[in-house]
């Protein structure tokens, strides 16, 4: 594999065409690396989560990537992680310790609960100052339990769902310790990595859903320790399968990521973009087959290409997820968005292709944040929601913007606000580069630049 792999890099050198490496989506755990409970760690026995906290966990991990990325290429004569023409790479896929659930850890919990009450004891001095600074009359959720005592080592840190079991002022502190743990994750693993090349960027940790309990809180963690933001956007493409489905499934209705009510990707897409950070939108081609598929490699390139996202394309259709869900090879492709096999997407790849790489349509000139986070604003429970107004983000550049990261007072432009209220009233939405249209009445959506129609 590794000379297959060493050989297709040196192949695409010889071309001019740089790449992306990601060290690994989540490191498969072996039983002869001696784990203290290979069991208790979810996702395939990925690791994914306990590493952020847990030293045994992390040098696992940090022995890998160094095994990788000190690994010698023949073909080119350089080690991949010193290779000039590696120019991102990415540490774990889809993982934070913001959506992890308690029950995925077992053997890992008494340790990430000790760190956090060593570190609510550095920041309160007694058990009655934790009690006053989580004291939250009106709440009908609780502050600091009768049974807890953080010199004790019995308060309780929660994670994604469990923060619903709490106070406000209690969630605050459970998150700043969440961004605490993960930032130093993050920055020292980056350090590690940095030091075995120069890639242009790095990125450890790439957020993903939470169930609107922490996704401020994640993608503030996220960009204010890597060179980089990046979100998943599968679970908001156009949905349902209509007539193209596999036996024995479920047939439902499709229906247009742009006709929506809340307009599902873009909005969230465009929304969660943080100023300042180049952002990059993966999975965006994992959908299904049904009537909107031109979205997925029409639409929404155009879009990227208005907001300088940068896009990737995903195929999930591994041997290994076939066998778990008792897929055959057959049926696996039918039901992939993969542009080699599936003979629909040929016809749209080469448009998505020339619309964003050639360079044909303009990237928006103007902007207007929806929202601008200062100090540990992203730590109050109001403000984790990724959503806001879509229209924004069918007109102009869009976003939000936390003070710790960058911003410019002098961003927000007006033409674009003015376009989304007249959007809003008529149910059409022109971008402020003139070249795109999104007729909500008729479900059209129309791209009109001097190269591409």
């Amino acid at each position: 594999h590794m000379d297959k792999w060493c050989y297709f890099i040196n192949e695409l050198k010889e071309r001019g065409i740089y790449h992306v490496f990601d060290i690994e989506t989540g490191g498969i755990l072996l039983k002869d690396e001696n784990i203290k409970d290979i069991g208790a760690v979810s996702f395939e026995h990925m690791t994914r989560g306990p590493e952020y906290f847990d030293p045994e966990m992390y040098e696992i991990q940090a022995r890998y990537t160094d095994q990788i990325m000190n690994y010698y290429n023949k073909y080119t004569g350089y080690k991949i992680g010193e290779d000039p023409s590696l120019v991102m790479a990415a540490q774990t896929n889809e993982t934070s310790l913001f959506m992890a659930q308690e029950t995925n850890w077992e053997a890992y919990e008494p340790y990430y609960q000790e760190l956090y009450n060593e570190w609510l004891r550095e920041k309160y001095s007694t058990r009655e100052a934790l009690e006053q600074a989580w004291s939250q009359p009106q709440s009908s959720n609780p502050g600091l339990r009768e049974d807890e005592d953080q010199f004790e080592g019995t308060v309780e840190v929660y994670a994604d769902a469990g923060m619903k079991r709490m106070n406000d002022r209690r969630y605050e502190d459970n998150m700043r310790f969440v961004n605490h743990v993960t930032e130093e994750y993050m920055r020292s693993r980056t350090a590690e990595i940095r030091a075995m090349g120069d890639m242009d960027m790095l990125m450890v940790g790439s957020t993903a859903f939470t169930s609107g309990t922490s996704d401020g809180a994640n993608i503030f963690t996220q960009v204010n320790a890597n060179d980089l933001y990046t979100h998943q956007s599968y679970l908001f493409l156009a949905q349902g399968n209509g007539e193209h489905v596999l036996p024995g499934t479920k047939i439902s209705t499709p229906y247009s990521m742009l006709t929506t009510n809340i307009m599902n990707p873009i909005n969230y897409l465009g929304t969660a973009q943080v100023y300042g950070k180049p952002f990059f939108v993966t999975e965006w081609d994992a959908g299904v087959l049904n009537p909107y598929y031109s979205e997925l490699y029409v639409t929404m390139p155009a879009i990227a290409a208005m907001h300088d996202w940068h896009c990737f394309q995903f195929y999930y259709g591994d041997p290994y997820y076939t066998k778990k869900h008792g897929r055959t090879e057959e049926n696996r492709y039918l039901n992939s968005t993969h542009p080699l096999i599936e003979r629909s997407i040929q016809s749209f790849v080469p448009a998505a292709g020339l619309m964003v790489l050639r360079g044909d349509l303009k990237e928006a000139d103007a902007g207007y944040v929806w929202a601008r986070y200062q100090n540990d604003e992203m730590f109050k429970r109001e403000n984790q929601s990724a959503n806001q107004d879509a229209s924004l983000v069918l007109v102009g550049k869009t976003g939000k913007a936390f003070d710790k990261v960058a911003y410019d007072p002098e961003y927000n432009d007006n033409r674009v606000l003015k376009l989304a209220k007249y959007g809003n009233r008529t149910g059409i939405y022109a971008s402020i580069t003139g070249e795109l249209m999104n007729d909500t009445n008729t479900g059209i959506f129309r791209i009109n630049s001097e190269r591409t129609q």
